[in-house]
């Protein structure tokens, strides 16, 4: 990257890197603050929508849609939208880390899809390198004493599905 577009185009993903890794830890902090799920998605989805539009407005790029792609544009937000308040409703409900491990469960579930449908073959050393990483996950997070309740594991199953 001797180049300053490709400084600038890493330095911005790993901004957008570390503020989605954040984004439980500081929805936490909003919540002891008053604040809830819908009301942090409502203000991270509008500021995220300025940037974005700020952003597309600069580089002249389009801002509108082709008919074709409206509808399954839509629907990937309708799904990353219910994903969102999952997390968030979960963190909401129960410890930050237990939210985290229960929604991490996507890639268990994923794997299991594929081998169950067919379009994946079995191998045994994956399914033991899976369930290890997931082990290894909960042990980092200390989850032992974590408080849950069935909305919150609800919430955090809807956003690994999601």
């Amino acid at each position: 990257m001797s180049n300053p577009r490709g400084w600038r185009g890493f330095s911005l993903a790993v901004v957008v890197a570390v503020a989605f890794a954040a984004n439980s830890a500081f929805a936490a902090l909003a919540y002891a603050g008053g604040s809830n799920a819908l009301s942090i998605l409502t203000t991270r989805s509008s500021v995220a929508f300025m940037i974005l539009y700020i952003f597309l407005a600069k580089n002249s790029v389009p801002r509108a849609l082709p008919q074709a792609k409206r509808i399954p544009v839509l629907a990937l937000g309708l799904v990353m939208a219910i994903s969102s308040y999952g997390l968030l409703g979960a963190v909401e409900r129960m410890p930050v880390a237990l939210a985290v491990i229960t929604v991490y469960t996507y890639p268990i579930l994923v794997a299991l899809s594929g081998w169950l449908s067919g379009r994946e073959i079995f191998r045994p050393r994956f399914a033991v390198a899976l369930f290890a990483a997931f082990g290894g996950l909960v042990l980092a997070l200390d989850i032992g004493n974590g408080n849950s309740t069935a909305i919150g594991i609800g919430l955090a199953s809807i956003a690994a599905a999601g």
